[in-house]
């Protein structure tokens, strides 16, 4: 099996994306049965194998992603191993990360497009399909990108660079990438943003793991929070709302008050605060989480009352003690709430 695997990684890189499940499948099944099968021989080729075997384990369709996962746990048996391994080939699972992010290396897909759209005679890809292929891609390697963040050591100076050159990856930011038009590209997004919430080092705290300047850290604390507490409280789709839901909540459990610092630094970056002193810039940050907050309720949580209402109680108990009394804050939330009730109180709204 060993001497297979020269030539089987090239191809298992492809195949993992591939625009067909059970192309996909296949491949991870035979993946798992090659990397067993090599025993001993697999080290001398497990950073070309690694990338792709990795993100195979967080395919959108579950059977593909089991199928991965459970064949990369018996291989490495232990959580430390598997850290282990992770951390070691960072550069190799974060690079491919970092180049389906950028939207590079699609020549595969390409092909794979034209010969759907009809074979030789066909010049160009639909834009359809390569418009999904390419939200199939991104949102895969968000997955991933969340999924090593968890399992790797993020404490390590080089892996987190290798995180951070896949966050500078990315055309826009991860706040492009949660301002998708796609669904499932937005609730990758809420996801990786989440997991790097929770990732040791990220937010800077620990500044004797990396070399990286005060700015930068600070720019991306505040993307982080606009991402949790803006974009994903502005969620309109219901099926992404549990995602969005858990990215904010999760967010203001991690960072607590400072929360609302990364949000302010952010607005004022942005240029929709000009507040100079601390204590406003903290009110203008409640106050436009506040306004995304309004606005999906007064919407009648966008039609997904049921899955999403359950989750304002638990935000507002995550903001500042007194924060509802000043202004006209309650008020409004009051008014909008009931604006919501309004659309949900219809027959054919019953479920909400």
């Amino acid at each position: 099996m060993a001497a297979a695997l020269p030539l089987w990684h090239r191809a298992f890189a492809r195949l993992v994306d591939d625009d067909r499940t059970e192309t996909r499948l296949a491949a991870a099944e035979a993946n798992a049965a090659i990397c067993a099968g090599a025993g001993r021989g697999l080290a001398a080729h497990l950073k070309r194998v690694a990338p792709a075997w990795f993100a195979a384990a967080h395919d959108e369709d579950a059977t593909v992603a089991a199928a991965a996962s459970a064949s990369f746990a018996r291989v490495f048996a232990t959580e430390e191993r598997r850290r282990a391994v992770l951390t070691r080939f960072a550069g190799e699972v974060l690079g491919r990360v970092a180049e389906k992010l950028a939207g590079e290396g699609d020549a595969f897909g390409a092909r794979a497009s034209r010969d759907d759209a009809g074979g030789e005679g066909s010049a160009e890809a639909p834009s359809e399909a390569r418009r999904e292929r390419s939200e199939r891609t991104r949102a895969a390697a968000l997955r991933t990108l969340a999924g090593f963040v968890r399992a790797a050591d993020t404490s390590s100076r080089d892996v987190f660079a290798e995180i951070v050159r896949a966050l500078d990856a990315i055309p826009g930011g991860l706040r492009k990438c949660a301002a998708s038009p796609s669904a499932q590209t937005r609730r990758a997004a809420y996801g990786a943003a989440l997991a790097l919430a929770g990732a040791d080092g990220v937010f800077g705290e620990t500044d004797e793991a990396t070399d990286e300047a005060p700015l930068a850290k600070e720019k991306r604390r505040s993307a982080f929070a606009a991402v949790a507490l803006l974009d994903a409280t502005d969620e309109t789709d219901g099926s992404s709302l549990g995602e969005a839901r858990e990215l904010t909540l999760g967010f203001l459990n991690l960072r607590g008050d400072a929360a609302w610092e990364d949000l302010a630094a952010f607005l004022e970056t942005d240029g929709v605060s000009a507040a100079t002193d601390r204590k406003k810039k903290r009110f203008d940050s409640i106050d436009a989480f506040l306004g995304s907050l309004e606005r999906h309720v007064s919407s009648g949580c966008h039609g997904a009352a049921e899955a999403s209402a359950p989750s304002v109680l638990p935000l507002l108990a995550a903001l500042p003690r007194g924060a509802l009394v000043e202004k006209d804050r309650l008020r409004r939330l009051l008014a909008s709430l009931w604006e919501g009730y309004r659309l949900c109180n219809v027959p054919s709204r019953s479920a909400d």
